[in-house]
């Protein structure tokens, strides 16, 4: 008998739901267009000079994975990577996340133009992260 069959269903919802809440949480406060660290990123985008049109187009380049996420959710399932349906994306997403950040920290930039780049392999990560969360939901409440 496996270990989650002898705590019962109780303890899988209960993991699920500080998974979940742990995903919202951060997203809260990482979220660079609306979230806790908005204000500060405006402001240094604002220090560097750029114009009100400016930091709205910033924040248009990074909500544009937003308005894609409908077509992540039929990728991952039509289109398998290496076997897997959302496992391969979510590796392969948190590892351009991980290195654009990575650059972004590591690199002085001589244009600030790729910076939203940088920030978007960030955002598109955390749009795969909730697709493939609520189908693990989805495939939890079903079973």
């Amino acid at each position: 008998m496996q270990e989650a069959d002898r705590r019962g269903p109780r303890w899988e919802v209960a993991g699920l739901g500080l998974l979940f809440g742990a995903m919202y949480f951060v997203q809260g406060i990482g979220e660079p267009t609306e979230g806790l660290i908005a204000q500060p990123v405006r402001s240094l985008l604002k220090s560097w000079g750029h114009s009100a049109s400016q930091i709205a187009a910033f924040s248009a380049v990074l909500a544009l994975p937003w308005s894609l996420k409908p077509l992540y959710g039929i990728l991952t399932d039509f289109v398998p990577i290496a076997g897997y349906r959302r496992k391969s994306y979510l590796i392969l997403t948190s590892l351009a996340a991980t290195l654009g950040l990575l650059a972004l920290g590591v690199t002085r930039l001589e244009s600030d133009s790729l910076v939203p780049l940088l920030l978007l392999f960030r955002r598109l990560r955390l749009h795969f992260l909730r697709i493939s969360a609520g189908s693990q939901v989805k495939h939890h409440s079903n079973s």
